[in-house]
């Protein structure tokens, strides 16, 4: 879950990371595109980590990785959340947007020639998409 990826704990100078009731991320950083850059960077590098120790050729059928938000715990209700709920009309958004961008970083990562052993076409981020 996503607290398991990016724990509070490990993270106190970044506080826009978490949502405001304390069980769920932030996938928004309360509208500060620079921790946002930050936060989409660091989930990204843990990934890569994950990608290499479960690579493709050991592991084959592992060529999905879950990151979804914690059960039983509310969206982030900060302005920019509460924006994006608005405009796309559910709170899966900001999380779809999120993920998007930790993908991007992972598919750059991927062409890197040095990462060429760990690459895979067939790669997914997947989540529950609450609604």
């Amino acid at each position: 879950n996503s607290s398991e990826l990016l724990p509070r704990s490990d993270y106190p100078e970044h506080k826009d990371w978490f949502g405001d009731d304390g069980t769920q991320l932030c996938y928004s950083a309360h509208g500060n595109e620079q921790e946002l850059e930050l936060m989409v960077a660091e989930a990204a590098r843990k990934l890569e980590v994950s990608i290499r120790f479960y690579n493709p050729i050991e592991y084959p059928e592992k060529n999905r990785i879950g990151i979804t938000v914690e059960d039983g715990g509310k969206f982030c209700t900060c302005s920019k959340c509460a924006e994006l709920r608005k405009q796309y009309g559910t709170d899966a958004a900001v999380v779809i947007r999120f993920l998007n961008k930790v993908n991007d970083k992972v598919q750059a990562w991927f062409a890197q020639p040095e990462n060429e052993p760990y690459r895979r076409d067939d790669f997914k981020i997947v989540f529950f998409a609450y609604i």
